[in-house]
């Protein structure tokens, strides 16, 4: 490209000259967009420039909720196993971040439950109890029974298609046999119930939770022999609602739910006498 002499705004000294159209030295020819001072010629400066400064804020946020993300799909997919240890200097290293956003993504993850935090900048995976595991599970279920009940009160062929969608995705994951994908479809069902209740609070209360609950789905589903298995347990609830049978819709829902706490409650009580 050859070096073509531009004036700066002023109609003073060209770019070309050492200095960029803002009076500015720069060691390079501004002819488009300089990474150096950041001098376009082709647009209004001040949009641009705000645009850039606007995209640097997005990805400073980007990072933080790039890391929560890994490192919350690294626990609930069993990479990192309940009681293990995470240090702010390993994870950044693993994820090629600064220690910032990684620090961010921890103390979120600690609000949310998953993880819990110990001097000098060491972090453990949360070990669930049994009564832990019973307490989230009962939880659910009757927040879940509510939701349906709910939802079922405003039905509506939008409404239905919504769940139907919901498991139509989630048997697409099982098709493929992609457990991350299977259980996050999992959630999703279960979140999309929640949803079409339209219930603020409710919806509110468990968030609060969903972490934690998404952590033991992952576990409940390790469990399984297929992912069969899996969709064959969600087929009858949202068969049950698109019938509107609130009653079986209900009764479907909270049989899932408890009998699979039940089964995960089984196996973590086995893992001390197997070892």
């Amino acid at each position: 490209m050859s070096r073509n002499v531009i004036e700066n705004e002023s109609g003073g000294r060209p770019a070309g000259s050492g200095e960029n159209r803002y009076g500015l030295p720069c060691p390079r020819y501004c002819l488009r967009e300089c990474i150096h001072c950041a001098s376009v010629i082709e647009h209004d400066r001040h949009e641009r420039l705000d645009l850039v400064a606007g995209l640097k804020k997005i990805g400073r946020q980007s990072l933080e909720a790039q890391a929560t993300t890994a490192i919350e799909q690294a626990i609930i997919n069993g990479h990192f196993k309940p009681g293990s240890r995470l240090t702010e200097v390993t994870l950044s290293e693993q994820l090629g971040l600064s220690r910032g956003p990684v620090r961010a993504a921890l103390t979120k993850l600690s609000t949310a439950g998953l993880i819990v935090q110990h001097p000098y900048a060491s972090w453990e995976v949360i070990a669930f109890s049994d009564k832990d595991i019973w307490e989230l599970f009962t939880l659910r279920a009757s927040l879940e029974c509510l939701a349906i009940e709910l939802a079922m009160r405003r039905f509506s062929p939008a409404v239905n298609r919504r769940l139907q969608n919901a498991l139509k995705k989630l048997e697409d994951a099982c098709a493929r046999d992609d457990f991350a994908a299977t259980s996050n479809s999992d959630f999703a069902f279960h979140k999309t119930i929640v949803e079409l209740s339209d219930h603020g609070l409710l919806v509110e209360h468990f968030e609060r939770v969903e972490m934690r609950i998404k952590m033991l789905i992952s576990s409940s589903n390790l469990r399984l022999p297929s992912s069969a298995e899996l969709l064959a347990q969600h087929v009858p609830i949202a068969d049950a609602f698109a019938r509107q049978d609130i009653v079986l819709s209900q009764q479907t829902l909270r049989a899932h739910i408890l009998d699979e706490g039940r089964a995960l409650i089984d196996d973590y009580e086995k893992k001390p006498s197997a070892a």
